[in-house]
């Protein structure tokens, strides 16, 4: 199997490293799906809209399995594809959080898995950001379907655009977000998921790296 060269060179950054599942995965076009652990409910339905037109082309859909938005992600493509769970444990600790144990097993099982730590290190505020920007890192693109400006779907999005990946929001998220945070964001511009009806239902804009100011992308 030869994962994408640049995908890679990402994974080989993490030396303790372990994949439980279907590695080929890793092989295809993935798009993060993440946001706040506690979405509204156009949130959820904007999730399962985009996650089902990914889907219908062909992408991985890769997230964090935290709640809220990552959970929504990971069950949409387990009914409509494949997915990745980017986990912020070891595989010897406990599921993290702990309502989310089936999901993890069942992704384990019939999907992948990405350990980015060793098999005994637990949960912290340190490894849930690494967990934040290996996802951005291995991610073509990443969708934030909502968050706040300080929640770590807010840093993974900068984090991707610090790599140069693209990032998708609903245009409804990224108005509120242009008028009620203090960073200014990148300019966007209307974005359509190739080949798919999404954009009937839902406007999505995309945002690409700028200049950073004080360390910050947006």
């Amino acid at each position: 199997m030869k994962v994408p060269a640049c995908r890679n060179e990402v994974l080989r950054r993490y030396p303790k490293l372990i994949c439980q599942g279907d590695r080929s995965l890793l092989l295809g076009q993935l798009a993060a799906v993440i946001g706040t652990r506690d979405p509204s409910p156009q949130a959820l339905k904007n999730t399962q809209m985009i996650v089902s037109a990914l889907c219908s082309e062909g992408f991985t859909v890769v997230s964090g399995l935290a709640l809220g938005v990552d959970s929504a992600a990971h069950q949409a493509a387990l009914r409509y594809g494949r997915t990745i769970a980017v986990v912020p444990f070891g595989t010897e600790c406990p599921c993290y959080p702990p309502s989310n144990e089936e999901l993890y097993e069942t992704i384990r099982n019939r999907d992948l898995v990405i350990h980015p730590f060793g098999p005994v290190e637990s949960t912290s505020k340190w490894t849930l950001a690494a967990r934040s920007r290996l996802i951005a890192e291995i991610s073509d693109v990443v969708f934030l379907v909502e968050g706040s400006e300080e929640g770590g779907g807010r840093r993974a999005a900068d984090h991707a655009l610090a790599c140069g990946r693209p990032v998708v929001l609903p245009k409804s998220f990224y108005s509120t977000a242009v008028s009620e945070w203090r960073r200014t964001l990148p300019e966007g511009r209307p974005y359509a998921l190739p080949g798919s009806t999404v954009a009937g239902f839902l406007d999505l804009v995309c945002i690409r790296r700028v200049i950073p100011v004080q360390g910050e992308l947006f």
